[in-house]
């Protein structure tokens, strides 16, 4: 069904595109390609997200806005990430992080995370990804300080829920159970069923490596 919503987009967001190209508006133009590599990204049509990442990258430079140039590092960096090119990912996420500090450090841009805190838990994946672990969980030690600072829920439990991941595949067991209980925790206190699946799903696995079977 989500899949579905994003895919009706589409056609208005060219239609978009086509205006703001008449109007000369680089601006929106921008906005645009940046919605759109996020589209793409999301039904998995990974060459149309790179190519329109790229051109809202041109654009952003254009501007010499620097957290516009770091908002579309943010959504390369994801499609990079889903296309195995860990390393690239990891370019362009730390060449987005730096622009989210001082008012923009708990900026959240209509997103359900705060952006800096997005950014450091996708670099905390591409981290685990390569065996990383020590630079994963600085990563995802930080973008805790910053959910916990704002007071931001949603932030806290996906940091809680990556870093029991990244701890989980170091072999480190209880502490992955630690992290995943307590993300399972946050988001029943909070409501949050959405991601009441996959960190059940996950906390399963450390679970049965330890041998709590019955809790898995």
């Amino acid at each position: 069904q989500a899949l579905g919503e994003f895919r009706q987009r589409f056609p208005y967001l060219r239609e978009a595109e086509t205006l703001a190209e008449m109007l000369g508006d680089q601006r929106r133009l921008w906005q645009i390609c940046t919605h759109m590599t996020h589209a793409f990204w999301t039904t998995g049509d990974y060459d149309n997200a790179l190519t329109c990442g790229q051109r809202a990258l041109t654009l952003a430079a254009a501007t010499r806005d620097a957290v516009q140039q770091a908002r579309v590092h943010g959504f390369l960096g994801t499609v990079y990430f889903s296309l195995g090119d860990y390393r690239r990912a990891i370019d362009v996420f730390r060449q987005a992080i730096p622009s989210y500090e001082g008012e923009w450090r708990h900026e959240r841009f209509g997103g359900m995370m705060i952006a800096s805190v997005r950014d450091r838990l996708w670099l905390l994946q591409c981290c685990t990804e390569l065996g990383a672990f020590a630079e994963g969980t600085a990563y995802g030690e930080e973008a805790a300080r910053i959910a916990e600072g704002d007071g931001h829920l949603t932030s806290a439990v996906m940091t809680q829920d990556r870093l029991g991941l990244l701890a989980f595949r170091k072999g480190d067991l209880q502490h992955a159970i630690v992290r995943l209980e307590h993300a399972l925790t946050q988001c029943r206190t909070a409501d949050i069923p959405l991601y009441v699946p996959p960190i059940t799903a996950t906390l399963s696995l450390p679970y049965a490596q330890s041998g709590q079977v019955t809790e898995a």
